[in-house]
């Protein structure tokens, strides 16, 4: 179907789909451009022909694609949709023995073109811990750039360390907050004679205030009274 419709041979195995699509126009191209509709696709063990995912991972070689590169998998499924021509993922998942890889991004069905980035998981192995480098897809169907997106990289990276940094700092700050807290309450209770909790809230200790002089006023007029001591 890929080969027949798209003229996609890259790909070797068997599956099934799901596909609603309408497509009006007086000519080929401007049904193609605005083609709208919604599908999945999901397929068993089988080979993209022309690049190898793992290899490209494994060793950072954008060279590993051409005639003789195989990415062999075990399953991939996505659904899409399809509005004024271009088809748009966002949950392409393969599966495969020496890891996987996710994937989302468009394909302009008119224009012949990809924009597509894959992320391949690399199962860890005794020498190294898994591997994550994006690959990015982009072109016309007949010959797409296929490149590491090491900039892609870099930013999550970047976000990644960002948000440990972040995390971090906010630990910091919560600890010297409870630190401030513990010491005011330590004051309270022992210029009001309370016994504040952490956790306790204003509330709490206004309440507590207010029993302690219920509690002293109630001494005061049982000593009057003659009954206190």
């Amino acid at each position: 179907m890929l080969r027949d419709v798209a003229g996609f041979e890259r790909l070797e195995g068997t599956g099934a789909g799901r596909l609603r699509f309408l497509g009006v126009g007086n000519d080929m191209a401007s049904i193609m451009d605005g083609l709208s509709g919604e599908g999945e696709l999901r397929l068993g063990a089988g080979v993209v022909r022309g690049i190898d995912l793992a290899a490209m991972i494994r060793n950072r070689d954008p060279g590993a694609q051409g005639t003789g590169a195989r990415t062999v998998y075990d399953s991939v499924s996505a659904r899409f949709v399809i509005a004024d021509g271009v088809l748009a993922n966002e949950d392409l998942t393969l599966a495969a023995g020496w890891g996987g890889a996710t994937g989302a991004g468009r394909v302009d069905l008119g224009g012949q073109s990809l924009d597509y980035r894959m992320i391949p998981a690399i199962s860890p192995t005794a020498d190294i811990g898994a591997i994550r480098v994006p690959v990015m897809i982009r072109g016309p169907w007949s010959g797409p750039s296929i490149r590491l997106d090491l900039e892609y990289l870099a930013q999550q990276e970047l976000a990644a360390e960002r948000a440990r940094l972040e995390a971090e700092a906010q630990a910091r700050i919560d600890a010297e907050v409870d630190r401030l807290e513990a010491e005011a309450r330590a004051r309270a209770n022992e210029a009001l004679g309370t016994q504040l909790q952490q956790g306790d809230t204003v509330q709490d200790a206004r309440d507590a205030l207010e029993q302690r002089l219920r509690n002293e006023a109630e001494q005061q007029l049982l000593r009057l009274l003659g009954r206190g001591n």
